[in-house]
C-alpha cells in the first residue's frame, strides 16, 4: 500500500514537471518602439522602456499626456496608445480596458512581419567598434552586412595621437578606398559590389606612440536586400517608432551597424549614413 501511494505521488509530480516543460517559455508577441512622456507602466515589469519585449497576457497603464507605440509581429500591426488609460494586450492585439485614453491601429509593411524583430538589442564590446551615431553599439564583429549605397563607417578607439587611417580591402588584398578621417568615413556608391566580402581596417597611434590597428570582415547586401532596404527606409522626418522598426529589421537581416544607427536615441539629421 505504501509503495502504491509513493508511486502514485511520484507519477503525479512527474506529470506536473512534464506539463511545465511542454508549456515552455511564454512567447514574445510585441515590442515597444517608442515612448513619449512618463507614467507608462506594465503590470508585469513595472516601468516600460523603449525596446521592451511584451508577452501575453498583460496590462499597460498610461499616465496623462503620455504615449506609447507597440509593434505586433503577427500581422505587422502598430498600436499607438495615448493616456490616461489602461490597455490589455493578448496574442490577438491590444484593447482598451478602462474609460479614457485612445488607441490607434496602423498596419506596417508586410515585410516587417516576416522576420523575427522581437529580440534583445546587442550589447557593446570593448576595443574598436563600429558605432551608431555616437552610441556604443557593436557591429557584432565580423560579417556585418553593409549597403553598397554610400556606406558609412564610424568607430570608437582609445586615446590616440594624430588622425586615423581607414581602408577598405577586397578579398584579393586590393585597397579600394582609403582616408584619414576624424572618426567616421562615408564612401561613395559604386565602389563596393553587391553580395561580396570585404574588410575594413582602422589604424592609429596610441598615447604611448605605438601603432595599433584592427581589421574586420563585412559583406555587402545582395540585390534583393538592397532593394527592400531602400523601399522600407524612413525619411529624416519619420516618427521615432518608424525608425526603430526599420532599425530592428536591419539588425534582424544582419546589417547590425546600420540598424543600430536607426535605433540610436541620439538620432539627428545629418548623422545617418
Amino acid at each position: 500500500m505504501v509503495k502504491a501511494k509513493f508511486l502514485a505521488r511520484f507519477m503525479a509530480m512527474a506529470l506536473m514537471c512534464m506539463s511545465a516543460a511542454w508549456a515552455g517559455p511564454v512567447a514574445a508577441i510585441a515590442m515597444v518602439t517608442a515612448i513619449h512622456g512618463t507614467g507608462v507602466i506594465d503590470t508585469k515589469s513595472g516601468q516600460l522602456k523603449k525596446l521592451d519585449v511584451l508577452s501575453a497576457p498583460g496590462t499597460i497603464t498610461i499616465g496623462d499626456a503620455a504615449k506609447v507605440v507597440v509593434f505586433y509581429l503577427d500581422g505587422a500591426k502598430e498600436y499607438t496608445l495615448s493616456g490616461p488609460g489602461t490597455f490589455e494586450f493578448s496574442a490577438a492585439g491590444l484593447t482598451r480596458s478602462s474609460a479614457g485614453g485612445t488607441l490607434l491601429i496602423k498596419r506596417q509593411d508586410p515585410a516587417y512581419g516576416k522576420t523575427n524583430l522581437l529580440f534583445k538589442v546587442p550589447a557593446t564590446q570593448a576595443g574598436v567598434v563600429l558605432m551608431a551615431s555616437g552610441t556604443n553599439h557593436n557591429s557584432q564583429g565580423d560579417d556585418d552586412i553593409v549597403s553598397t549605397l554610400n556606406p558609412y563607417f564610424s568607430w570608437k578607439v582609445p586615446p590616440h595621437q594624430g588622425a586615423w587611417q581607414f581602408r577598405i580591402i577586397d578579398v584579393n588584398g586590393k585597397v579600394l578606398d582609403g582616408a584619414m578621417p576624424l572618426r567616421h568615413h562615408a564612401m561613395p556608391s559604386g565602389i563596393l559590389a553587391p553580395d561580396q566580402f570585404y574588410q575594413w581596417q582602422v589604424s592609429w597611434i596610441d598615447s604611448d606612440g605605438n601603432r595599433k590597428s584592427e581589421i574586420h570582415r563585412f559583406r555587402t547586401m545582395d540585390a534583393r536586400l538592397e532593394s527592400l532596404a531602400a523601399r522600407l527606409k524612413p525619411g529624416h522626418d519619420a516618427p521615432e517608432a518608424q525608425r526603430t522598426l526599420y532599425g530592428l529589421w536591419l539588425v534582424s537581416e544582419g546589417a547590425h551597424r546600420l540598424g543600430q544607427t536607426y535605433l540610436s536615441d541620439s538620432f539627428t539629421e545629418g548623422a545617418m549614413p
